[in-house]
């Protein structure tokens, strides 16, 4: 018999012995999950790297259309310049060619924005990327009401998917000007009497002459199909001043839910009668609702099986020497035998979901259930910051974990690496965004502290 079926075995018969549930205790399983990976070696997966490299004039397009007095030599899909990109930041786009598909092999909530972008605005790309880059920020909508805007009109949201958009202009606002002459152009096709109005001709002479110093001719500019953008989404991620929102749309229920991260969006009552609300920190809760409605599924049986292993693996004491060794505690068998049983019963039932709302205990939801392929990435994004797992919940707070990183001494860096290797062994999601900024910038010290790093293929 081997030591972790030994473990399994006492465990099974004290529950007998004591007619015990199996509930887990967070705090004594955090703590040994973290005591049993810290001594591991562990993998940060990054992603490739899919960059623009800026080029000639297309240096100062980025400095001018950012307001930074330099650029930087490589930029994403989006015209970001660095690993982690907040969901506030601007798209700048210098040229036609910047789409690498970075930001879609990395899934982010901004992919099928940018999709549209260089599908439908080729036209506009190719014209007026030549002068200036073209930039916009994006908006967060439901119908016509801005997603941060809601406590300011609560009555004014209705249930529905959302919607991104953004309005792509040169900082000289060319793409408008240009939009504009051709509108007055149109306007006296139409009516052949305008052309008596000298005032107003001379004013849309001298707008042409104006644009023609900005642009060169512009009888070589082709009209743009359009400089807004839009595209409907399940689900999106809002920065407000409040803090980070997750705001998601079960179809099937027709059901909007926001999760927020930071102080309540709305006073006691004063909530949209037809939007959940749900705080972030009361993770079981907003778990159980979102798999109520279908946002989160439970796992794939392969993924399950994978999870065991992973905490097989920490049962077995595995060591960076290879040795095993028993853990002190019982916290971490305890929550191994429940995931295998939890694992066992859904591969023998149809109703996995409501299995799992009636069977898993706080922390093993967590790790049992998957997002919803129509919500992917943003609730692939919202689970961990759900676990129960204080580490993992900060390593996937990704503007928190750097900030917080970049302002620790020596010895509280080394603390920050060391939790992730719990993170790790417990198999959860990675935060590839994390990982490679740690890659960029502190790549020596991870490897110190027994952390490499692999690039997904």
């Amino acid at each position: 018999m081997s030591r972790l079926d030994y473990v399994r075995d006492l465990f099974r018969l004290r529950q007998i012995a004591e007619a015990r549930s199996g509930g887990l205790n967070a705090a004594r399983l955090e703590a040994e999950i973290d005591a049993a990976a810290r001594e591991r070696n562990s993998v940060l997966e990054t992603v490739p790297r899919l960059l623009y490299e800026l080029r000639g004039e297309e240096t100062g397009h980025h400095a001018a259309a950012t307001g930074r007095g330099e650029a930087p030599r490589f930029i994403d899909d989006a015209g970001g310049c660095d690993e982690v990109a907040f969901e506030d930041a601007p798209l700048v786009i210098v040229s036609p060619r910047q789409r690498t598909g970075h930001l879609a092999v990395r899934n982010t909530p901004l992919s099928p924005l940018l999709e549209e972008v260089f599908r439908r605005g080729a036209t506009l790309l190719e014209d007026f990327t030549i002068h200036e880059a073209l930039c916009g920020r994006v908006t967060a909508l439901r119908g016509k009401l801005a997603l941060e805007d809601i406590p300011l009109f609560p009555r004014r949201f209705s249930p529905g998917p959302f919607r991104l958009e953004v309005t792509l202009d040169t900082p000289r606002r060319t793409v408008a000007r240009f939009r504009a002459i051709m509108e007055a152009l149109d306007d006296l096709r139409r009516e052949p009497g305008g052309i008596l109005d000298l005032e107003r001709i001379e004013a849309l002479a001298a707008e042409a002459v104006d644009l023609r110093r900005l642009l060169g001719a512009l009888s070589r500019y082709r009209r743009p199909e359009a400089a807004r953008f839009g595209v409907e989404v399940p689900a999106c991620v809002v920065r407000t001043a409040r803090g980070l929102w997750y705001l998601l749309y079960a179809p099937e229920r027709r059901e909007n839910v926001l999760v927020h991260f930071g102080p309540p969006p709305f006073p006691e009552g004063g909530e949209p009668p037809c939007l959940l609300v749900l705080d972030g920190e009361q993770r079981e809760r907003v778990l159980a609702r979102l798999l109520e409605l279908g946002l989160v599924v439970p796992a794939p049986l392969a993924e399950l099986d994978r999870r065991v292993e992973a905490l097989a693996a920490l049962v077995r004491g595995e060591q960076r020497s290879g040795a095993a060794v028993l853990p002190a505690e019982e916290a971490l068998a305890e929550m191994l035998v429940e995931l295998e049983r939890l694992r066992d019963g859904l591969a023998r039932t149809r109703a996995r979901a409501r299995l799992l709302r009636s069977e898993a205990p706080g922390p093993l939801l967590g790790l049992a259930v998957a997002p919803s392929p129509a919500c992917a990435p943003v609730a692939g994004a919202l689970l961990p910051r759900l676990s129960w797992h204080r580490p993992t919940r900060r390593y996937h707070d990704t503007e928190g974990f750097v900030r917080r990183f970049q302002q620790a001494d020596a010895d509280a860096r080394r603390d920050l690496l060391a939790a992730l290797h719990g993170c790790l062994a417990l198999g959860s999601p990675q935060n590839l965004a994390v990982n490679a900024w740690l890659r960029r910038h502190h790549r020596a010290l991870c490897e110190e502290a027994g952390l490499s790093f692999a690039e997904r293929p």
